[in-house]
Protein backbone atom coordinates (compact mmCIF):
# COMPACT_ATOMS: atom_id res chain seq x y z
CA UNK A 1 0.00 0.00 0.00
CA UNK A 2 2.75 2.19 1.25
CA UNK A 3 4.55 1.82 -2.47
CA UNK A 4 1.39 2.42 -4.24
CA UNK A 5 0.53 5.58 -2.89
CA UNK A 6 4.23 6.63 -3.21
CA UNK A 7 3.90 5.62 -6.91
CA UNK A 8 0.99 7.60 -7.42
CA UNK A 9 2.57 10.65 -5.49
CA UNK A 10 5.54 10.20 -8.10
CA UNK A 11 2.92 10.10 -11.05
CA UNK A 12 1.51 12.94 -10.10
CA UNK A 13 4.79 15.22 -10.21
CA UNK A 14 5.58 14.01 -13.22
CA UNK A 15 2.33 14.74 -14.00
CA UNK A 16 2.49 18.72 -12.59
CA UNK A 17 6.09 19.17 -14.00
CA UNK A 18 5.22 17.49 -17.54
CA UNK A 19 2.17 20.08 -17.07
CA UNK A 20 4.76 23.20 -16.26
CA UNK A 21 6.85 22.05 -19.10
CA UNK A 22 3.89 22.51 -21.41
CA UNK A 23 2.64 25.91 -20.44
CA UNK A 24 6.59 26.82 -20.23
CA UNK A 25 6.93 25.77 -24.09
CA UNK A 26 3.49 27.48 -24.88
CA UNK A 27 4.58 31.03 -23.02
CA UNK A 28 7.80 30.58 -25.58
CA UNK A 29 5.97 29.33 -28.87
CA UNK A 30 3.89 32.87 -28.35
CA UNK A 31 6.81 35.11 -27.58
CA UNK A 32 8.83 34.09 -30.54
CA UNK A 33 5.43 34.63 -32.45
CA UNK A 34 5.69 37.85 -31.02
CA UNK A 35 8.35 38.39 -31.68
CA UNK A 36 8.94 36.92 -35.50
CA UNK A 37 6.11 39.05 -36.17
CA UNK A 38 7.62 42.43 -34.84
CA UNK A 39 10.74 41.68 -36.59
CA UNK A 40 8.94 41.07 -39.60
CA UNK A 41 7.28 44.49 -39.27
CA UNK A 42 10.54 45.86 -38.93
CA UNK A 43 12.06 44.25 -41.74
CA UNK A 44 9.71 45.84 -43.89
CA UNK A 45 10.17 49.00 -42.28
CA UNK A 46 13.80 49.16 -42.80
CA UNK A 47 13.34 47.68 -46.48
CA UNK A 48 10.75 50.41 -47.61
CA UNK A 49 12.58 53.31 -45.62
CA UNK A 50 14.05 56.55 -47.60
CA UNK A 51 16.59 56.96 -45.71
CA UNK A 52 19.91 54.56 -46.26
CA UNK A 53 20.25 51.97 -43.39
CA UNK A 54 22.98 49.43 -43.54
CA UNK A 55 24.77 47.45 -41.31
CA UNK A 56 28.69 46.50 -40.90
CA UNK A 57 30.58 44.08 -38.99
CA UNK A 58 33.54 45.51 -36.69
CA UNK A 59 35.91 45.44 -39.74
CA UNK A 60 33.55 47.49 -41.36
CA UNK A 61 32.63 44.83 -44.50
CA UNK A 62 28.76 46.10 -45.46
CA UNK A 63 26.61 42.69 -44.40
CA UNK A 64 23.04 44.51 -44.70
CA UNK A 65 21.41 47.05 -47.11
CA UNK A 66 18.43 48.20 -48.02
CA UNK A 67 16.33 50.09 -50.68
CA UNK A 68 16.87 53.60 -49.31
CA UNK A 69 20.83 52.92 -49.14
CA UNK A 70 20.38 51.60 -53.39
CA UNK A 71 18.99 55.03 -53.84
CA UNK A 72 21.52 57.44 -52.29
CA UNK A 73 24.46 55.75 -52.95
CA UNK A 74 23.51 53.69 -56.34
CA UNK A 75 25.39 50.36 -55.33
CA UNK A 76 22.74 47.14 -55.27
CA UNK A 77 22.49 45.37 -52.17
CA UNK A 78 24.78 42.51 -54.16
CA UNK A 79 27.51 44.67 -55.00
CA UNK A 80 27.15 46.70 -51.25
CA UNK A 81 27.57 43.22 -49.58
CA UNK A 82 30.81 43.05 -51.63
CA UNK A 83 31.97 46.11 -50.17
CA UNK A 84 33.66 47.81 -47.18
CA UNK A 85 32.01 50.65 -45.62
CA UNK A 86 35.30 52.58 -45.74
CA UNK A 87 34.92 52.96 -49.75
CA UNK A 88 32.08 55.22 -49.44
CA UNK A 89 33.59 57.71 -46.84
CA UNK A 90 35.23 60.60 -48.29
CA UNK A 91 39.13 60.65 -47.22
CA UNK A 92 38.73 63.99 -45.26
CA UNK A 93 36.18 61.67 -43.19
CA UNK A 94 37.88 58.21 -42.77
CA UNK A 95 39.67 59.28 -39.50
CA UNK A 96 36.47 60.36 -38.31
CA UNK A 97 34.52 57.23 -38.81
CA UNK A 98 37.70 55.54 -37.18
CA UNK A 99 37.16 57.59 -34.57
CA UNK A 100 33.33 56.41 -33.99
CA UNK A 101 34.13 52.95 -34.76
CA UNK A 102 36.65 52.92 -31.72
CA UNK A 103 34.10 54.93 -29.80
CA UNK A 104 31.08 52.40 -30.18
CA UNK A 105 33.54 49.17 -29.24
CA UNK A 106 34.74 50.85 -26.28
CA UNK A 107 30.72 51.39 -25.37
CA UNK A 108 30.45 55.12 -25.78
CA UNK A 109 27.14 56.65 -26.94
CA UNK A 110 27.50 58.36 -30.02
CA UNK A 111 24.71 60.66 -31.26
CA UNK A 112 23.71 61.82 -34.42
CA UNK A 113 25.84 64.10 -36.44
CA UNK A 114 26.36 65.53 -39.94
CA UNK A 115 29.43 63.77 -42.17
CA UNK A 116 29.53 63.10 -45.90
CA UNK A 117 29.44 59.80 -47.90
CA UNK A 118 30.29 59.51 -52.34
CA UNK A 119 27.61 57.62 -54.01
CA UNK A 120 28.85 55.07 -56.46
CA UNK A 121 29.56 57.47 -59.41
CA UNK A 122 31.98 59.83 -56.83
CA UNK A 123 29.66 62.52 -56.07
CA UNK A 124 29.86 63.77 -51.83
CA UNK A 125 26.62 63.87 -50.70
CA UNK A 126 25.90 65.48 -47.32
CA UNK A 127 24.20 62.68 -44.86
CA UNK A 128 22.93 62.65 -41.51
CA UNK A 129 23.82 59.95 -39.56
CA UNK A 130 22.62 58.15 -36.84
CA UNK A 131 24.73 55.26 -35.32
CA UNK A 132 23.44 51.99 -33.30
CA UNK A 133 25.83 49.49 -31.94
CA UNK A 134 24.43 45.30 -32.67
CA UNK A 135 24.82 43.75 -29.22
CA UNK A 136 24.08 39.84 -28.66
CA UNK A 137 22.13 38.37 -25.46
CA UNK A 138 25.11 38.40 -23.71
CA UNK A 139 25.78 42.37 -24.64
CA UNK A 140 28.98 41.83 -26.55
CA UNK A 141 29.31 43.69 -29.62
CA UNK A 142 29.01 42.19 -32.52
CA UNK A 143 27.71 44.27 -35.75
CA UNK A 144 27.45 48.30 -36.09
CA UNK A 145 24.12 49.66 -37.69
CA UNK A 146 23.78 52.84 -39.55
CA UNK A 147 20.85 54.97 -40.42
CA UNK A 148 21.84 57.74 -42.83
CA UNK A 149 19.42 60.81 -44.52
CA UNK A 150 20.72 62.62 -47.68
CA UNK A 151 20.38 66.56 -46.98
CA UNK A 152 22.30 67.55 -49.78
CA UNK A 153 19.80 69.47 -50.85
CA UNK A 154 18.56 71.04 -47.47
CA UNK A 155 22.48 72.03 -47.11
CA UNK A 156 22.42 73.40 -50.82
CA UNK A 157 19.84 75.53 -49.94
CA UNK A 158 20.55 76.75 -46.54
CA UNK A 159 24.38 77.99 -48.27
CA UNK A 160 22.49 80.01 -50.83
CA UNK A 161 20.17 81.58 -48.24
CA UNK A 162 23.45 82.56 -46.37
CA UNK A 163 25.29 83.77 -49.33
CA UNK A 164 21.59 85.50 -49.84
CA UNK A 165 21.86 87.41 -46.91
CA UNK A 166 25.41 88.24 -46.86
CA UNK A 167 24.58 89.65 -50.54
CA UNK A 168 21.88 91.74 -48.82
CA UNK A 169 23.88 92.98 -45.72
CA UNK A 170 26.58 94.28 -48.09
CA UNK A 171 23.95 95.88 -50.47
CA UNK A 172 22.32 97.68 -46.87
CA UNK A 173 25.59 98.22 -46.10
CA UNK A 174 26.74 100.57 -49.25
CA UNK A 175 23.67 102.39 -49.10
CA UNK A 176 24.45 106.11 -48.33
CA UNK A 177 21.64 107.61 -46.28
CA UNK A 178 21.43 111.72 -44.95
CA UNK A 179 19.73 111.72 -41.86
CA UNK A 180 19.74 114.44 -38.78
CA UNK A 181 21.05 117.53 -37.78
CA UNK A 182 23.51 118.98 -40.38
CA UNK A 183 25.42 122.20 -39.39
CA UNK A 184 25.19 124.28 -42.59
CA UNK A 185 27.08 127.93 -43.12
CA UNK A 186 24.07 130.57 -43.37
CA UNK A 187 26.03 132.44 -45.54
CA UNK A 188 28.22 129.85 -47.71
CA UNK A 189 26.04 127.24 -47.80
CA UNK A 190 29.08 124.59 -46.65
CA UNK A 191 28.10 121.81 -44.66
CA UNK A 192 30.45 120.75 -41.57
CA UNK A 193 31.29 117.04 -41.74
CA UNK A 194 31.49 115.11 -38.48
CA UNK A 195 35.39 115.38 -39.08
CA UNK A 196 35.08 119.11 -38.69
CA UNK A 197 35.64 119.73 -41.60
CA UNK A 198 33.63 122.37 -44.31
CA UNK A 199 32.64 121.00 -47.42
CA UNK A 200 30.74 122.26 -50.49
CA UNK A 201 27.07 121.55 -50.55
CA UNK A 202 27.24 119.17 -53.05
CA UNK A 203 30.82 117.74 -52.39
CA UNK A 204 28.65 116.58 -49.19
CA UNK A 205 26.29 115.02 -50.83
CA UNK A 206 27.67 113.20 -52.70
CA UNK A 207 30.00 111.64 -50.63
CA UNK A 208 26.78 110.80 -48.35
CA UNK A 209 24.41 109.73 -50.98
CA UNK A 210 24.62 107.90 -54.59
CA UNK A 211 23.26 111.78 -55.92
CA UNK A 212 24.90 113.22 -58.37
CA UNK A 213 25.13 117.10 -59.50
CA UNK A 214 24.47 118.36 -63.03
CA UNK A 215 25.15 121.82 -63.04
CA UNK A 216 22.80 124.76 -64.15
CA UNK A 217 21.31 127.95 -63.75
CA UNK A 218 17.21 128.90 -62.12
CA UNK A 219 15.30 131.47 -63.84
CA UNK A 220 15.88 134.08 -60.66
CA UNK A 221 20.07 133.57 -60.64
CA UNK A 222 19.41 133.88 -64.98
CA UNK A 223 18.06 136.68 -64.89
CA UNK A 224 19.99 138.75 -62.09
CA UNK A 225 23.09 137.46 -63.86
CA UNK A 226 21.84 138.83 -66.75
CA UNK A 227 21.13 142.47 -64.63
CA UNK A 228 24.54 142.37 -63.49
CA UNK A 229 25.93 141.77 -66.89
CA UNK A 230 24.25 145.18 -68.48
CA UNK A 231 25.27 147.23 -65.65
CA UNK A 232 28.92 145.74 -66.77
CA UNK A 233 28.35 147.27 -70.19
Amino acid sequence: MANQAKQRKIEKSSCVGLKERILELERQLEFYKKTHSETERLAVVIKDSNDAITVQDLQGNITAWNYGAERIYGYTEAEALQTNIFQIIPKDKKREALHFFKSIKNGEIIESFETQRLTKEGKTLDVWLTVTPLRDSKGKLRAIATTERDITDRKQAEEEREKLIIQLQTALSEIKTLRGLLPICMNCHKIRTEHGAWNKLETYISEHSDAEFSHGICPDCFDKQMKDIEKES
